[in-house]
């Protein structure tokens, strides 16, 4: 039998992401909004979707999961597929959007 790596961090290595702390230092904005998350998002637009349509960053997935059920659903659906082993707060944004959960 061999090992599986499950959940094991890839981390990037320091020498990747120097240039990209050195900004942030310069700009001292170390959260949302910065020139680096709009860098972020015009880059997830430019290499993902050929430079076509938008891109919003949230600040965790339960939140994103709840913008993109509240932006696809359709008017009369109310049903909401996912597989059974998932993220565990992969439920919760129905709360918002009123779905029925199947798994």
């Amino acid at each position: 039998m061999f090992e599986i790596p499950f959940l094991r961090p890839n981390l990037v290595k320091k020498e990747q992401f120097l240039t990209y702390y050195e900004k942030i230092e310069a700009t001292r904005i170390y959260s949302n909004y910065g020139p680096l998350n709009d860098l972020f998002e015009e880059r997830v637009i430019t290499e993902m979707f050929g430079g076509t349509g938008s891109a919003v960053t949230v600040h965790n997935a339960t939140v994103g999961l709840m913008v993109a059920i509240s932006q696809s659903k359709r008017s009369k659906g109310k049903y909401a597929i996912m597989p059974s082993f998932t993220f565990a707060a992969t439920p919760l944004p129905h709360n918002g959007v009123d779905l029925n959960l199947i798994s």
